[in-house]
């Protein structure tokens, strides 16, 4: 059950982080593209332009990311009634929530 638990966290919070990252690209490049295309940028220099400016808005991401994915999680879990099943199992609420421990973590990680 850990494992499904982290599975469906780890894709909520991918989608998360690239839908939003994709939506800064498009935003971000509607605003350069007279200059990418005035300096003569070619698409793979975008690209790896925007790839390497990731790094620099991760820090914002990858926070509200995880505090989203966790809560969607939760969310769906107590919608499809999984959290009751789980809990009628005998799986302690503490033992339940130890893989959304990971978002207090890297949270107090990126932020130190």
């Amino acid at each position: 059950w850990e494992k499904y638990l982290i599975r469906e966290f780890i894709k909520v919070f991918v989608l998360f982080i690239l839908s939003f990252y994709l939506l800064y690209i498009i935003i971000d490049y509607s605003t350069k593209a007279k200059s990418f295309i005035n300096q003569g940028f070619q698409l793979n220099d975008i690209g790896l332009y925007y790839l390497c400016h990731f790094s620099k808005r991760a820090s914002i991401l990858i926070p509200f990311g995880l505090l989203i994915a966790t809560v969607k999680t939760l969310i769906q879990l107590n919608k499809n009634h999984e959290l009751v099943a789980l809990y009628i199992m005998g799986i302690p609420k503490k033992r339940l929530l130890y893989p959304f421990l990971l978002n207090l973590v890297a949270n107090f990680f990126q932020f130190s």
